[in-house]
């Protein structure tokens, strides 16, 4: 008999990055991987690792916490930044009716260093709508 382990959330996003002392935006991507054995339990923080992806840098390890909410699930992320240091990305999808679609796969973030804002970013969901519970969430069993 096998048991449910937990839940495996995996996200690729894009998007862009417009820092406060650039002229023009620029692309950026995420992946993002978060566990937890709280199948379906809403509002408690999962952790997450990932990568995030500039022009001109590798890819960059990121971690921090993914809480889920009915509203939308929020995301607090941390990355050292080549030339940077320490920047936070800080943000969260909210689910509206008018313009569902929208919402469920557009994330706005703020871009922190401490307390101040270096950056606005976006970054959205790509692949077609219904294949996010085929592609990015996996219960995972045990034996």
């Amino acid at each position: 008999m096998f048991g449910i382990r937990g839940l495996l959330i995996q996200e690729h996003m894009r998007g862009w990055i417009h820092w406060r002392d650039a002229a023009q935006p620029e692309p950026m991507s995420l992946d993002l991987r978060a566990f937890s054995r709280q199948v379906l339990r809403f509002g408690g923080e999962r952790q997450v690792e990932g990568q995030l992806q500039l022009p001109g840098h590798p890819p960059l390890a990121l971690s921090g916490t993914l809480r889920l909410a009915l509203g939308g699930p929020h995301y607090r992320l941390h990355v050292e930044l080549p030339g940077r240091g320490r920047i936070d990305l800080i943000g969260h999808k909210t689910y509206r009716l008018c313009g569902l679609r929208e919402s469920l796969i557009t994330c706005p973030m703020t871009v922190y260093q401490g307390d101040a804002i270096l950056a606005q970013a976006q970054i959205r969901y790509e692949q077609p709508l219904y294949q996010f519970p085929l592609q990015s969430l996996r219960l995972l069993l045990e034996p």
